[in-house]
């Protein structure tokens, strides 16, 4: 009894240790997530990629009226974020030219949330919300969007108090959280893939719709 007692312990304090540091490691994307999207100029490369599509940094300082060695500094702090990464080199004239893509894998926890400014974080919400749109565009255009007997799409708009609003948005981030979950069990089964884009909103409207 009392070796197995100790044995659940053990195992009951490995459990303990192992969530705090999940919980730690998340901690920290969000730290870095919030710094990632926490400078307007930031915001504004994002934008740009999104309406545009793959650019280099140089090709992005055109379209911002920026200087190239300010916005470098950006592209990185961006690319360790996971908020773009890189999609080609081209060697030109002797210097190496790298293009970028906007990615939309960003989840901010709510203490990361709040400690972003109003400004930063409308700006946030424009650019998450134009990825969105930009991709349900081109998805129409390409014939794409209905191609599923399946595909899902639906907008509702419910009455709730903060209880019911802290379970539906921990419901819509528990979702989010089993996308890579889902994507590598697809890798590992091999076959035929598709670009599935995923979008997940929960707001606070200014009205009730009938």
């Amino acid at each position: 009894m009392g070796r197995n007692g100790g044995l659940a312990v053990k195992g009951r304090t490995a459990d303990k240790r192992a969530d705090r540091m999940v919980r730690e490691q998340r901690e920290e994307e969000e730290v870095r997530l919030a710094k990632a999207l926490g400078h307007p100029r930031r915001v504004a490369i994002l934008e740009c990629l999104n309406a545009n599509g793959p650019m280099a940094p140089v090709e992005v300082s055109h379209r911002l009226h920026a200087e190239l060695s300010n916005l470098s500094y950006h592209f990185r702090v961006l690319a360790k974020g996971g908020l773009i990464e890189e999609v080609g080199r081209e060697r030109i004239r002797g210097s190496v030219k790298t293009t970028y893509r906007a990615t939309a894998r960003a989840l901010l926890g709510d203490e990361a949330w709040s400690n972003l400014s109003p400004t930063t974080r409308a700006g946030i919400s424009a650019t998450m919300f134009g990825v969105l749109a930009s991709r349900a565009s081109q998805a129409l255009q390409a014939g794409t969007f209905d191609s599923k007997d399946n595909r899902y799409l639906t907008i509702s708009t419910i009455t709730v108090d903060q209880e019911a609003w802290d379970e539906v948005i921990g419901m819509l981030d528990s979702l989010f959280r089993r996308l890579d979950r889902i994507e590598r069990a697809a890798e590992e089964r091999g076959g035929r893939r598709v670009p599935m884009s995923i979008g997940l909103l929960g707001f606070e409207s200014p009205r009730t719709y009938e």
